[in-house]
């Protein structure tokens, strides 16, 4: 994930589904800055960071006690973020190394579009109803080409359909 390029009142927020609580949320703000708010698990499910509200996004690196890369967000904008989310029971919800991410069971991601207000609308195509023209009958054909000449004399001579259209 990067920060950079999002449009101005969307907002990316992960969540632990079976707490709802919010782990990690960057949100771009219509004056172009990015704010951010955190609560940041080890493995053992301690809390090892809060930050305390939104806050304006800046160069951040969490780690645990032993060393675990929690959180690291680069100073430069247009760099990938790295994060390994916990949940308060200690399960990892997601991992990303800045190029792959990894999501497991109890992760839930809500995104704010600007373009749709709350939430994008859903992607997938509805079935519209569209009329159908009639298909011609024979009879329609030879109605339309009486008195056309040869070819309604060829189309008077082909047999004529023994069930009925």
């Amino acid at each position: 994930m990067r920060l950079g390029a999002k449009r101005p009142g969307s907002s990316t927020c992960f969540l632990d589904s079976a707490l709802e609580e919010a782990l990690l949320q960057f949100s771009w703000k219509d004056d172009g800055s990015i704010e951010m708010s955190f609560h940041i698990y080890d493995a053992l499910g301690q809390l090892v960071a809060d930050s305390g509200g939104d806050a304006p996004v800046a160069a951040v690196l969490i780690s645990a006690e032993d060393g675990e890369v929690l959180l690291d967000i680069p100073a430069e904008p247009t760099s990938h973020i790295q994060y390994r989310l916990y949940s308060q029971a200690g399960r990892l919800l997601t991992t990303s190394d800045g190029v792959r991410t990894q999501i497991y069971s109890f992760l839930k991601m809500e995104t704010k579009s600007a373009k749709y207000g709350v939430e994008p609308p859903d992607r997938r195509r509805k079935a519209v109803p569209v009329a159908i023209p009639a298909t011609p009958t024979h009879e329609d054909i030879r109605d339309e080409t009486k008195g056309a000449g040869a070819e309604g004399a060829i189309l008077e001579s082909l047999p004529q359909p023994s069930i009925p259209l």
